[in-house]
């Protein structure tokens, strides 16, 4: 893997090494929010490297060459490219004959490393026409597309997806309206499906979002083995027709808050104002839940909450999905206890009579999102410790501590531990002083 840098004015990799290079990534900003230079010799380089396969572009500014579907077609060996936050509205970009025979997996998305960025000069209309005509080019070869929704145009739904198995939409809903039946109901081994919606904030579109019409189609839904959906109001028709083999199902609820073009005052407003995210609380959960039917092969679940704790909700998990081997939940600190799911005092200490539940359950996590991640109150030993001892089959325990706010690398801040702590003295209970602790209303 090589990243392009910028040293005493040239960031070209020295040819020599070339023909070794089987992953780039291309940058025109670094880790630290400093410009690159990434200019055309940059790209012509990727030409005398043959055995590369997959390429990564990340770029905030015009910086795709004219010539770059041509510079595609010599890379023989790419199957996997990525495009980050690139600008695509030039015309005819990304237009012409395009002859990628190896390429099996595509990303085209609006984000990048810090945030969703689009220029306020953005020609959209031919940003989504040029993306258009490319993904028809490749269509017939994908096995895997993520994309972005803005990026996306009602034409879409004409194109035929023979070979994709995985799909994934992602940030905002596409500007017009599209049901799930125009998105997938051309992909006929889908197995798949990523519904990763957030707010868009900038535009004023806050969930939930519609996906599915009531009398629409859904029998595509059959064959799915691995379903994500964030921000979809829990009362659409989707979620009556997930299929009861359902080996993955992840219930969650991501934010907008990374969006540059969002001054950070509104962000503030929404976050108080219950409209950016669409999440249930514990009684709520357990009614969809039961609504849903039973899952006998689920093995992976993830599900987001508000700022109540669980509840009884592993209880009706258990029971919707006796199999499951990975439970993830995901929620805001307690209104009054922000620790409540570390010390598991009081009413929570019957979560892990319901954990015990389960027949085979090997893996546990907690998230906890704060307003920064830096509220969070270090890594909790002493409660992975605890339930290693009161659950027998588990094997892993972790502690996600994420923040809606923060924008660097090192967040999410993620702990795990494994059964062998036990062959170890129970480790003392050490809790940082949480700073700005206090729940995020949704």
């Amino acid at each position: 893997m090589a990243y392009n840098r910028c040293v005493d004015g040239v960031s070209v990799w020295p040819q020599s090494l070339r023909r070794y290079f089987v992953t780039i990534h291309l940058r025109d900003v670094d880790g630290n929010g400093q410009p690159l230079l990434l200019g055309n010799s940059v790209f012509q380089a990727l030409k005398y490297m043959p055995r590369l396969t997959t390429l990564t572009v990340r770029a905030t500014s015009p910086s795709l060459p004219s010539d770059f579907v041509d510079l595609l077609a010599e890379l023989t060996s790419l199957s996997v490219l990525e495009l980050h936050q690139t600008r695509l509205d030039a015309p005819r970009q990304l237009r012409g004959p395009v002859m990628l025979s190896a390429l099996h997996s595509l990303v085209i998305r609006t984000s990048g490393f810090f945030a969703i960025c689009r220029p306020p000069d953005l020609d959209v209309q031919m940003e989504q026409a040029n993306i258009q005509s490319f993904l028809a080019a490749v269509s017939g070869q994908l096995c895997a597309l993520t994309v972005s929704g803005d990026l996306i145009s009602a034409s879409f739904a004409a194109i035929s997806w023979p070979k994709l198995t995985s799909f994934s939409i992602t940030e905002h809903p596409p500007v017009q309206q599209m049901h799930l039946h125009q998105l997938v109901g051309r992909m006929p081994l889908l197995d798949t499906l990523h519904v990763l919606f957030t707010a868009d904030l900038a535009n004023n579109r806050l969930p939930p979002f519609s996906l599915t019409e009531a009398e629409g189609d859904l029998a595509y839904m059959d064959q799915l083995t691995t379903v994500s959906i964030s921000n979809v109001a829990f009362s659409d028709p989707v979620f009556c027709h997930l299929p009861p083999m359902l080996l993955q199902l992840h219930l969650i609820a991501l934010g907008d808050v990374f969006d540059a073009q969002v001054p950070r005052h509104r962000r503030n407003r929404f976050r108080h104002s219950n409209t950016w995210e669409a999440r249930m609380n514990s009684t709520e959960a357990q009614q969809f839940l039961r609504g849903l039917g039973t899952f006998s092969q689920l093995s992976i679940l993830s599900i987001a909450l508000s700022s109540q704790g669980p509840g009884e909700l592993i209880a009706s998990i258990a029971a919707v999905a006796p199999q499951l081997r990975d439970l993830a939940i995901h929620c805001l600190p307690h209104d009054n206890n922000p620790l409540v799911l570390i010390d598991f005092e009081g009413r929570a200490q019957a979560i892990f009579a319901e954990l015990r539940l389960f027949h085979g359950l090997e893996s546990i996590t907690w998230g906890l999102q704060y307003i920064t991640h830096e509220a969070h109150p270090g890594p909790p030993s002493h409660a992975a410790y605890r339930h290693f001892r009161e659950v027998p089959g588990l094997q892993w325990v972790t502690y996600i501590f994420g923040g809606y706010f923060d924008t660097i690398p090192s967040a999410p801040l993620v702990f795990s531990w494994e059964r062998g702590m036990l062959l170890h003295p129970e480790p003392p209970r050490i809790i940082n002083t949480i700073r700005s602790a206090s729940p995020i209303m949704m």
